[in-house]
């Protein structure tokens, strides 16, 4: 396996024996993400190796909140939405699974958002959780949405930036 990093997902990257153990996941990986990237809808991020194996990957895209469903509103002008970044989709191959690179995907995630905000501004980072998941999110800092599905998570922009502050990321490289 070798060492692992982070960089953004290319067409040199191997994909085929990725596998998270969740169909739609393995599939859109395979199939949906350079497209995407192509065409700006998203972009996606890989643990890889040195062989340019894939071991796990994030997705990150501008979204929206509806005004009312951000807690935090008070803080912001009547829009009707308010700038967001989604992690769209997050997986780890199930072989590597237990040795802590759920929260390195999560945590360069939050880098990568955190590198965006010179360029373009959010007031938080959002995720769809699934109802295994919701869990593994809260443990680092995301909450509901005022909305009527509790799997719609955020976590505020400024909350990403102290922790990778209280965790010594350095954000530059």
């Amino acid at each position: 396996m070798g060492e692992l990093h982070f960089e953004a997902l290319t067409k040199g990257h191997k994909t085929d024996s990725f596998d998270c153990g969740v169909h739609k996941l393995n599939y859109y990986l395979k199939t949906h993400t350079l497209d995407n990237s192509k065409n700006n809808v998203g972009r996606a991020y890989v643990l890889t190796n040195d062989d340019k194996e894939v071991y796990g990957f994030y997705t990150l895209n501008n979204h929206v909140v509806n005004y009312d469903a951000y807690p935090q509103k008070d803080d912001y002008p009547p829009y009707p939405t308010l700038p967001s970044l989604l992690i769209g989709r997050l997986a780890i191959d199930k072989n590597i699974r237990g040795q802590g690179y759920w929260e390195a995907l999560l945590i360069n995630a939050f880098k990568t958002a955190s590198k965006s905000l010179e360029y373009s501004a959010f007031v938080c980072i959002r995720v769809d959780a699934k109802k295994d998941s919701k869990s593994f999110y809260e443990n680092y800092g995301f909450k509901a949405l005022n909305s009527s599905d509790p799997l719609k998570l955020y976590i505020p922009t400024e909350k990403v930036i102290n922790s990778l502050r209280a965790l010594k990321v350095n954000v530059e490289d």
